[in-house]
C-alpha cells in the first residue's frame, strides 16, 4: 500500500497502474485491493493473480496433494500456521478467499488443473464474480503451481502471456475516457463467449459460471492448447529461441 501511495503522490494515474503477483504475491495483490477499497482510495485499472494463495484458515488441502510437483500441500499448511500465529485467519486480509470483492477492478486469475492451490483461485473467481467484478478465470490442464515461470521449457507457460496481455487490453476499454480510437483499435467484444480451455468442464465446475467470464477477449482461443495437444503432449515441439533451455 505504501508503494501504491508513492505512485499516486508522484502523479501517476490509477488507470495506468496494474497489480499482479503469483502465489503469495497473488495473496498480496488481493489483500491490497481489499484494503485500498476499504480505505476508499482510488483503485488500479486491473489485477492479475497467478496461482494465488488465498486461504490461510487452516482448512486441510486435499485437492492435488500428490499431483503438484512445485509445492507440497504440507509445506503450504505449515507456512499458513506460522504466518497467521496470533492473528485471526478468518480476516479477509489474511484469507482473501473470504473477502467481499464489491467495487474491485477487473481480475484475471490463472491456475493449473493439477496444482495444490487450484481451488483457492476458483473460489476467489466465484466470490469476485458474485460481487459484480468482471473476472477472467483460466485453468490450464495438467499445469502445476505458477507454471508461467517455466516459459523457457513449457509451451503452455509461454502461451499464457498473450492471454494476460489481451486481458489487460480489454480492461483498458472499460476505463472512462479511454476510447479505443485513441489506440487505433476496436473495443474488445466483451459479450463474446470465452476461450475454451481444454479440460475446464469437469463436474466440479459445472454451473459455476466460470466458463463464461465477463472479459472474453477475441482471438484468445487461437493460442489455447487443443484437446489433441493436451492428450499427446509429446508431439508438441516448443519453439526454440536463443538463450532458452528449449534451444
Amino acid at each position: 500500500m505504501a508503494a501504491y501511495r508513492c505512485l499516486l503522490e508522484g502523479g501517476y494515474d490509477p488507470a495506468d497502474v496494474v497489480f499482479g503477483g503469483d502465489s503469495a504475491g497473488g495473496h498480496l495483490t488481493l489483500a491490497t485491493l481489499l484494503a485500498l477499497r476499504d480505505q476508499e482510495m482510488p483503485l488500479p485499472a486491473a489485477a492479475v493473480c497467478l496461482s494465488p494463495w488465498a486461504d490461510l484458515t487452516g482448512a486441510p488441502r486435499r485437492v492435488n496433494r500428490l499431483l503438484d510437483p512445485m509445492i507440497p500441500a504440507g509445506r503450504v499448511d505449515w507456512l499458513a500456521r506460522r504466518w497467521t500465529a496470533g492473528l485471526d485467519p478468518q480476516d479477509p486480509l489474511l484469507s482473501p478467499v473470504l473477502g467481499d470483492y464489491t467495487g474491485l477492478p477487473p481480475l484475471m486469475i490463472v491456475t493449473g488443473s493439477t496444482e495444490v492451490l487450484r481451488d483457492e483461485g476458483r473460489r476467489v473467481a466465484e466470490r469476485a464474480r458474485g460481487a459484480g467484478v468482471p473476472v477472467m478465470y483460466e485453468e490450464w490442464p495438467r499445469m502445476p503451481h505458477v507454471f508461467a515461470i517455466l516459459a523457457d521449457v513449457v509451451p503452455e507457460a509461454r502461451e499464457v502471456y498473450p492471454h494476460i496481455a489481451r486481458f489487460l487490453a480489454a480492461t483498458q476499454d472499460l476505463l472512462p475516457g479511454r476510447a479505443a480510437s485513441k489506440r487505433g483499435r476496436a473495443p474488445a467484444a466483451l459479450e463474446l463467449p470465452d476461450l475454451a480451455v481444454a479440460d475446464l468442464s469437469g463436474p466440479d465446475l459445472s454451473g459455476s459460471g466460470l466458463l463464461l467470464p465477463d472479459l472474453a477477449v477475441p482471438g484468445l482461443a487461437e493460442t489455447v492448447p487443443s484437446p489433441e495437444d493436451v492428450a499427446a503432449p509429446a508431439r508438441r515441439k516448443p519453439s526454440a529461441r536463443s538463450g532458452s533451455a528449449a534451444a
